[in-house]
């Protein structure tokens, strides 16, 4: 890929110039001969991807890259080390840290990482405007509980693809829904009943499988006919609480993270801001996860002056046929001093203080997402009449996270094209994965 980044990359409206150099920081910093390596990395396999949300991500990282090379080259290849290392925690970390930092690269704004043996904080940011801010940045990643919920919905997901080609049906949808999160005696529930129920299912139907799971099974989309009956279609939705641990673990890491930096600031003078960044998985629900560290007295004691939650996330808008990344922050204030106001920018995407409400798109209805888990993936293959003498129109899209269109070209003698377009496998960052 050295060379020319952009060709055949997908560019979802970024600025060519831009997003070239924020490439070329990347195979500058990281190696040409990294970057294709053949051991399994996420920072890899993002690189080898071409769609736009790939592209956003890369010029995310790069941008940050640039940004902070100039600040302190010796800091970020520590970083970078850290990031080619096959350890998770260290390379989200490290990531974040850079993406974070390069958040404050704003004009008044001096950015000054602590070296990679300093402890209790990350940078300080001296301000010509206001004062001086002592950051501390914790990335939390997905849970053991979602991490498993991923792993078994696959399963299912297989099931559904599986059922749709033996039986030769155009069509296999389901969304599977959870009454608490499932053991795995539920999960076998599942993996039992399901394949059997599908062979003779009303579509659309609704199955009581347990006490614990509700299985829809589903009509395929209305505005996505007629289906193309040699490739099969799929859509397989799961839909889970959040497992009561998972309230109590999420805590307990922030406050360890509080009290490690409240230690290393209770000596700073009172005209500083200490100020907590921490990143929040996309599973969970920014909103709870405010009132969880707002009425969980962990931030009552001195020395914390403001925490900010962040957390990334993917936004489509059906209407308008959109996708963009949106920065969610939830600023917490501890202490009640006004320190002024702190100047933060993305290169991509846009800042938000109301974080988006997810829900689940099943046929007509909406479901609200906040305290569960979800896995959504799918594929529908929709004809189009094909006239080799005259025009033909057709779409591509993906219609939501993880569910894309293919656009089959069907002439009247049976013969046919099938075109596909370029998408996220899901609205997972693979920055953090």
């Amino acid at each position: 890929m050295d060379g020319d980044f952009l060709r055949g990359r997908n560019n979802p409206q970024l600025p060519a110039d831009e997003l070239s150099c924020a490439l070329q920081a990347i195979n500058d910093t990281f190696g040409g001969g990294w970057l294709r390596g053949k051991e399994s990395h996420p920072l890899r396999s993002l690189w080898e991807r071409d769609d736009g949300m790939a592209t956003c991500e890369l010029f995310w990282l790069g941008d940050g890259l640039n940004k902070l090379s100039a600040i302190d080259n010796a800091w970020l290849k520590w970083h970078v080390k850290r990031v080619k290392r096959g350890n998770k925690n260290e390379r989200t970390g490290s990531i974040f840290e850079i993406l974070a930092l390069a958040m404050f690269c704003q004009p008044g704004q001096e950015v000054k990482p602590n070296t990679h043996s300093g402890q209790g904080y990350d940078a300080n940011i001296l301000r010509t405007d206001g004062a001086p801010i002592c950051v501390s940045i914790k990335s939390v990643g997905s849970s053991d509980y979602q991490r498993s919920l991923e792993i078994q919905s696959k399963h299912v997901h297989e099931l559904i693809k599986k059922d749709a080609r033996n039986n030769s049906r155009a069509w296999s949808g389901i969304t599977l829904m959870g009454r608490f999160y499932p053991s795995e005696e539920d999960w076998k529930v599942v993996h039992t009943r399901v394949p059997a129920l599908l062979q003779n299912a009303v579509v659309p139907s609704t199955v009581q499988l347990d006490s614990q799971w509700t299985l829809f099974v589903n009509a395929p989309p209305r505005d996505h006919l007629p289906l193309d009956e040699t490739q099969p279609s799929h859509s397989v939705q799961v839909f889970v609480p959040h497992h009561p641990k998972e309230r109590r673990n999420f805590l307990n890491r922030v406050a360890r993270e509080i009290n490690e930096f409240r230690r290393y600031v209770a000596n700073n003078p009172p005209e500083k801001m200490n100020l907590m960044i921490i990143r929040v998985p996309e599973s969970a629900s920014l909103r709870e996860c405010s009132d969880w560290i707002a009425k969980g007295a962990i931030v009552t004691d001195k020395g914390i002056d403001q925490i900010f939650l962040y957390q990334p996330s993917v936004s489509v808008n059906r209407q308008a046929d959109t996708t963009q990344i949106l920065h969610h922050i939830s600023e917490i204030r501890v202490s009640g001093k006004n320190h002024g106001n702190i100047a933060l920018s993305v290169p991509v995407g846009i800042i938000s203080n109301n974080p988006i409400r997810n829900i689940l798109q099943m046929g007509e209805r909406q479901l609200p997402l906040e305290g569960h888990h979800c896995y959504q993936r799918g594929s529908i293959y929709q004809v189009f009449p094909f006239d080799p003498r005259g025009e033909t129109r057709a779409r591509i899209r993906a219609i939501a996270p993880g569910v894309a269109t293919h656009a089959v070209l069907r002439a009247t003698d049976g013969s046919g094209m099938t075109f596909s377009g370029k998408f996220a496998p899901s609205a997972d960052f693979s920055l953090f994965s």
